[in-house]
């Protein structure tokens, strides 16, 4: 049995509000980058689960931190970034210690905030200066950094019975980001190597994919958000060209991996897919080079009602990070794959949500939320793969209602409008508010 962990988004949005842990939120502020503090309590929290690997999806460097810009050689978002792998390095759950198990694996991707200097094409020196350094934690094999990272900051992991792991530099298909010789050595590996399949000794049959910014969400399947952050932050004529090739196999993908949009999201991908056809409102908070989406009133996430598509393929997930983003709770998912199901069912047998409420971040911070599995009976009683997850968004009215109820990820009362109010703001950098359970606190 695999039991996987999956984190998206671990730095946020500054948004000119110190993320520095008070008295009111040891664990940070709403809305700010998320202290040492959270990312310490995620890491016991990954040694209790002794999961057999754990999926990241990048953003590991803030926003605005020194050294995020053009011409700023200061190292502080570098050695940031750095800092974060080293403290999430959980090399041996505690269970496996007992019965001597293999180390825990971590399989990490380049997200868009991870290129340093931003909204710059990475460069060759960052690329192998933060390989080297998941080399040195063990998060990269010394094979892996030089037979593809080298290339453009993508490989893949056998993890045995079967299944592998292709891990891509989203930035190749990212507005602004792209290095030219990168996207090419990546978009050619994943044509020609990335799927080979019983190929000497290796007994790879069944892939998960894993990437930062989701690949056609825009463009193909279907939804209910539309994702209006996305917009600016896509190049489509490079993603088009990976969908394109991931499309191909998809009989031979369980899932596809994302973050970016810090929201809790599952669609059915695949070729033949059909167009953008979204339901249903969105507020867009398109506004600076790097949007976030927020959901309207009652914010119900998830939003699996929304895949119709009789000739989607692939199920792809998203899910909100370690950070109070987008008016998330921090959060995590654990996934349960079953070898005998994935080869049989050609799916995961179980997600189960964990999130951190409130300003508790130490002992015990994440707590179990739901089980897609128990929520949704029976819908999901034979795993979720794409025949499932069909017959789960057919049964539209009742699971709506458990979606609205159960799948909200704040427990805390602010919104959008709380980061426009001055007020607020004014309260939070004067460490009076910012993640009280409660009604916030602002002074007339």
């Amino acid at each position: 049995m695999w039991r996987a962990f999956r984190n998206i988004r671990i730095y946020c949005n500054y948004w000119n509000v110190t993320s520095n842990p008070g008295k009111v939120c040891p664990c940070g502020h709403f809305g700010a980058n998320p202290p040492f503090s959270v990312i310490a309590s995620l890491a016991d929290d990954i040694a209790k689960h002794d999961p057999e690997f754990v999926v990241w999806g990048g953003d590991f460097t803030s926003h605005n931190e020194p050294g995020t810009n053009t011409d700023d050689d200061c190292r502080t978002a570098k050695n940031v970034a750095k800092a974060t792998v080293s403290i999430l390095n959980v090399r041996y759950g505690i269970r496996s210690i007992k019965k001597k198990k293999k180390p825990i694996q971590h399989l990490w991707v380049f997200g868009n905030n991870d290129v340093l200097p931003k909204y710059e094409p990475l460069t060759q020196d960052w690329l192998e200066e933060f390989g080297q350094h998941l080399v040195k934690e063990d998060w990269l094999t010394p094979e892996e950094y030089k037979t593809t990272w080298l290339l453009g900051g993508f490989y893949r992991r056998n993890l045995g019975q079967g299944l592998c792991v292709i891990n891509l530099n989203s930035n190749s298909w990212t507005v602004h980001q792209i290095n030219e010789e990168h996207h090419e050595a990546q978009i050619k590996w994943l044509e020609e190597e990335a799927f080979m399949r019983g190929i000497d000794g290796d007994d790879c049959n069944e892939f998960l994919i894993n990437a930062h910014i989701p690949l056609g969400w825009l463009d193909s399947g279907r939804g209910h958000h539309k994702w209006t952050n996305l917009e600016n932050a896509v190049a489509h004529e490079y993603c088009n060209e990976y969908r394109a090739v991931i499309d191909v196999h998809h009989k031979h993908i369980i899932a596809e991996l994302y973050g970016h949009i810090n929201k809790a999201d599952v669609r059915l991908m695949g070729k033949g897919a059909g167009g953008n056809n979204n339901k249903g409102d969105e507020e867009s908070t398109d506004e600076g080079k790097d949007p976030v989406s927020v959901a309207t009133e009652g914010d119900p996430l998830g939003d699996i009602d929304e895949n119709i598509g009789d000739d989607a393929t692939i199920v792809a997930f998203t899910v909100a990070g370690i950070s109070r983003r987008a008016n998330n709770d921090p959060q995590f998912q654990r996934i349960t794959l079953e070898p005998q199901d994935m080869l049989k069912k050609h799916g995961m047998k179980d997600i189960e949500v964990y999130s951190m409420k409130g300003d508790d971040c130490f002992e015990n911070a994440f707590t179990f939320a739901y089980s897609f599995r128990d929520l949704f009976k029976p819908d999901f009683d034979d795993g979720i793969n794409v025949e499932t997850v069909l017959s789960f968004v057919e049964n539209d009215e009742l699971q709506r209602k458990r979606i609205e109820k159960h799948m909200a990820l704040t427990s805390m009362p602010y919104t959008s409008k709380s980061l426009k109010d001055s007020r607020f703001i004014d309260a939070v950098r004067s460490d009076k508010t910012g993640c009280e359970l409660g009604p916030p606190h602002i002074d007339n």
